[in-house]
């Protein structure tokens, strides 16, 4: 069987002068997000510092269970 284990989102962000992007994780986010929605979180961490950041992507790690 397979069983939805957890949702993570990870920010990362474009920080002006930095070579890596910054990340920020959120755990425990709800099953199957809506892709406007999670995108619209990114936009709020960077809306934060608008003249130094901007979303550079968000990542969506699904771990399933599999069991007998």
């Amino acid at each position: 069987m397979k069983l939805h284990k957890q949702t993570k989102l990870t920010a990362q962000l474009a920080i002006v002068g930095e070579e890596k992007p910054q990340k920020q994780t959120f755990a425990n986010v709800i099953e199957n997000p809506d892709g406007a929605t999670v995108m619209a979180l990114g936009d709020i961490l960077a809306s934060f510092d608008p003249d130094n950041s901007s979303v550079a992507s968000m990542i969506e790690t699904v771990e399933f269970e599999h069991t007998n």
